[in-house]
């Protein structure tokens, strides 16, 4: 019984931490053509990412531009990098973004 109890409250807890980072994330339009390159599956797996005037992505304002997520949450991210890892987020100059 204790078991359950300390359980669904770890999900409750997890659960209100993920709905308050996403309640932080505002839209933001791209307003310049922009491209970087990126990391997909280690060092060997790298790929250009291009978002267009007019895209429209979620993100958060940081220190160095606006942080997006690029791909899903994975726990092979939280490691050591490997071939399995990837990014995760870019962070786009604020000139690109309305």
């Amino acid at each position: 019984m204790k078991k359950i109890l300390v359980v669904t409250l770890f999900i409750i807890i997890l659960g209100s931490f993920f709905y308050f980072l996403a309640a932080q994330e505002k839209q933001y339009r791209f307003i310049k053509d922009y491209k970087t390159t990126i990391t997909v599956g280690g060092v060997v797996g790298i790929r250009d990412i291009i978002y267009h005037t007019g895209d429209v992505v979620k993100g958060k304002k940081t220190t160095g531009g606006i942080k997006i997520r690029i791909a899903p949450f994975n726990l092979i991210n939280l490691g050591k990098p490997s071939s399995a890892s990837y990014t995760e987020f870019i962070t786009v100059p604020t000139k690109y973004l309305k």
